[in-house]
């Protein structure tokens, strides 16, 4: 049995191509904003990998500890990487930071979205307040860029 033929008229195929040309515009614009939030990996937000130099800032008040204390390179010789061995979360330590306290990042032991745990610790160098120049230890979804 032979499939009835399908009649459109031009106005119809126009709004057909129209509404598949506002599908594809809409794909692609939404590809674009999630590509441009810049914090946030398939682990939630504030969990991007963060470059040595770069600034932040921290989000609450939070106890840091030493970065020396509990992030430590490997010594595997395997790659020309360097990794780093690190505790998770928020080590709780012996400086007080406030809110919104700035530093420069040190070290994000993260090399790929894979490694973006939300409390993976950061290396940071506190450059304002009363512990200027104090390199500690902070979670990573603790900091949010400048």
């Amino acid at each position: 049995m032979p499939l009835p033929r399908m009649r459109f008229t031009i106005r119809q195929a126009m709004v057909i191509v129209a509404a598949v040309a506002a599908l594809v515009w809409l794909a692609v614009g939404l590809i674009d904003f999630t590509r441009s939030l810049p914090d946030t990996t398939g682990y939630g937000p504030d969990t991007s990998r963060l470059s040595a130099g770069q600034g932040v800032v921290v989000l609450g008040d939070i106890r840091a500890t030493l970065a020396s204390k509990v992030i430590q390179p490997t010594a595997d010789g395997r790659t020309k990487s360097t990794y780093f061995e690190y505790q998770t979360g928020a080590p709780g330590g012996e400086y007080a930071l406030e809110a919104g306290t700035p530093g420069l990042v040190k070290i994000d032991p993260a090399h790929d979205d894979d490694d973006c745990l939300p409390g993976r610790l950061i290396t940071v160098q506190v450059s304002a307040a009363s512990h200027t120049g104090l390199v500690v230890a902070l979670p990573r979804n603790r900091l949010r860029r400048r």
